[in-house]
């Protein structure tokens, strides 16, 4: 009979296991940490682990294995189609491998993503993920003294693990794209050089596509934020005062 949601029933502890199952706790034990032991005995084990609903305590577990099976994730924010996107590719790599990611958010503020590394090497995570805003050389030192697997994305830097897409050529489609429609005027709503892979490497593809072969093309650069609400109202902004100073 399984014990586990029911009101007021007793906690089924490996000891108890191991006595219903007829073996020695640390058998039981192995057979949690998938250790060596004979077939008849794994499958006594088996069938009172069924029959109770026992489940290891996952921080008992951890204490025993020395790893956490767990994954920091640190993210610049929430509320975000790419980011959502990252979760889902993480997620479909880290479950297979019986891992899971436990999730910070640094707001979009360089300080609480480095407090946020800082808070999961903390932890005792078995790594970290860190979908920076750019990294500086304060990440550089940081990254260099801990003693985890840390992997950065969306930016590029020497001498760490980083994993990003080439943002140069992702802002080269967008300007040949807006030069084969056959504009010569164009607006670039960016962040600021801060972030290198957008600031800069997506920017620099957009304009070099944009203006190739055409000396009278124009980009106008006008610097915003991640938030797309706010960069809509500042485009807004811009072509309202565009007419009035050509009306």
């Amino acid at each position: 009979m399984r014990q586990d949601g029911v009101a007021g029933a007793q906690k089924i502890t490996i000891q108890d296991i191991a006595d219903l199952a007829g073996v020695s706790k640390s058998t039981v034990s192995r057979y949690l940490n998938r250790g060596y032991i004979s077939e008849a005995k794994a499958a006594r084990i088996r069938v009172v682990i069924e029959q109770t609903g026992y489940q290891a305590n996952f921080f008992a577990k951890r204490l025993k294995m020395k790893r956490s099976k767990l994954i920091g994730i640190v993210l610049p924010r929430m509320d975000s189609v790419s980011v959502g996107k990252l979760l889902s590719g993480i997620g479909r790599i880290l479950e297979p491998a019986g891992y899971q990611g436990i999730l910070l958010v640094s707001q979009l503020q360089e300080e609480k993503e480095l407090e946020n590394i800082v808070k999961f090497s903390q932890q005792g995570v078995d790594g970290i993920i860190v979908d920076s805003i750019g990294i500086t050389p304060r990440h550089v030192a940081l990254t260099r003294q801990l003693d985890m697997p840390l992997v950065y994305t969306g930016q590029q830097r020497e001498g760490l693990r980083c994993l990003k897409i080439d943002d140069y050529a992702a802002g080269r489609l967008m300007g040949a794209y807006l030069r084969q429609m056959g504009h010569v005027r164009a607006v670039f709503l960016g962040v600021s050089e801060k972030d290198r892979a957008v600031g800069i490497d997506r920017k620099q593809g957009f304009i070099d596509a944009f203006a190739e072969g055409r000396p009278e093309a124009r980009v106008t650069f006008m610097e915003t934020g991640f938030d797309f609400f706010g960069s809509m109202q500042n485009l807004v902004g811009f072509w309202i005062s565009h007419i009035r100073r050509t009306a």
